[in-house]
Formats: C-alpha cells, structure tokens, sequence
C-alpha cells in the first residue's frame, strides 16, 4: 500500500503540472519579470549614485581650480578673457572655424560658471516703469553686462595654458544649441536663452574689502528691447 500511495501521489503531482503546465510558466516568467526589474532598479540606482559622486568629485577640482585662476588674475592684474570652444567640431575644423566664441570669466558658482559675453550695454527706466535697451547716454542710463552661466558638468575641459592659435585659457564645452544670439551680434555660443542674465556694476564696490564676486549685481527685472 505505501508504494502504491507513493506513486499515485506522483501521479496527481504530475496531472497537476501537465493540467496546469501553462500557468506555471506565466507565473515563473512573471517572476524572472520581477526579479529583472529588481535587480535593473538596483543598478540604476548605483549607477546614479556613483555618477553624482563622480560629478561633484570633478565640480571640486574645477571650481578650485578657477578659483586659484580668478585670484590669480586680480592679483596680478591679468585678463579674465577665455574663449569657448566647440567639442563637437574641435577635431575637424578647429582653429579655422567660428565655433568657438571669447568670454571672460566672472565668477564660479556652487554649480557652474559665469561669463560675461557682451559689452555693456545702456539701459533706462521709461515712464511705464519697465527698463528697456537704449542706444544714447543720458542722466537716467546705466550700463548692464549679459553674462552666459554654463554648469560644471556641460565644461568637459579647461586648458589654461592654451595653444598657439588662441592666447587665453580654452573651455571646451559641448554645445547644447547652434543657434546665434542675434540680439547680442555676436557669434555662436553655448548659452540657452535661459541661462542668460544681466548684471549690473555695485558703486559702492570696494576691490580691497568686499568679495570679487560681489562686484556685479543681479538684475531680476526684463529687459525689453525696442
């Protein structure tokens, strides 16, 4: 009787998976589905994780890097003028193209950098009360300077020595846009409308007792164009 017990027992084991061969299949690949996504999440996660910890370890080493450029300079009265170089098209047609642009450095942030990019430029508040653009000097004029802000991830690689081409320090940079702020004449740079501010100069700035960054002032008002 014990083994006759034994195999029926086998028996209906194997009725039920031969009965129900096709739900068990689902229900194994719905848990390698599971387990995968796990695992994928896992990773994701890690990979993320590491590259942040790669992105400030390289944000550090730049910001004081430009840091010890900046004091350097107003120390020794040297130029802020960079230029912005293309990395897309450095191999190709570098130096004798126009995708790379001159800037000089204004300040470093706690995720980025700041260039001016323009000359200055006149501004006046009309009677509506709006700040506008205007080409004449006058008592009620003031001058703002465009500054272009780029993020230490988008800076691929400073050369501070740079070439035999270009006299300034090189900030290769991968261009997110081609399009020419128009406005500004100028030609191709690295800036998206968004991440263009203007600035105006603090009088009362004391180059001996305040912050060299604290030597502009952010405009957080439009400038509207004629």
């Amino acid at each position: 009787m014990g083994i006759s017990t034994f195999i029926g027992t086998l028996e209906n084991i194997f009725n039920f998976v031969d009965k129900y061969d096709s739900l068990i299949s689902l229900l194994l690949s719905l848990l390698s589905i599971i387990i995968s996504v796990i695992i994928a999440y896992h990773i994701l996660y890690l990979s993320k994780k590491f590259s942040l910890e790669i992105n400030l370890k390289k944000r550090d080493e730049m910001r004081i890097k430009l840091e010890k450029h900046i004091h350097k300079i107003k120390n020794n009265g040297g130029r802020h003028r960079v230029y912005l170089v293309n990395t897309d098209t450095y191999y190709q047609k570098y130096p004798h193209n126009d995708d790379y642009a001159k800037a000089e450095i204004k300040t470093t942030k706690f995720n980025g950098v700041e260039f001016f990019i323009t000359m200055p430029e006149l501004v006046t508040r009309k009677a509506s009360g709006k700040l506008y653009f205007v080409d004449k000097e006058s008592d009620e004029t003031f001058l703002v300077n465009a500054v272009g802000f780029i993020p230490y991830e988008e800076i691929e690689y400073i050369d501070y020595h740079s070439d035999e081409y270009l006299t300034s320090p090189l900030f290769f940079i991968k261009y997110k846009t081609n399009f020419v702020l128009r406005n500004f004449r100028f030609e191709h740079y690295p800036f998206l409308s968004k991440n263009i501010f203007y600035y105006k100069r603090f009088e009362k700035f004391d180059k001996n007792r305040d912050p060299y960054d604290t030597e502009y002032r952010l405009i957080e008002e439009k400038i509207y164009r004629k």
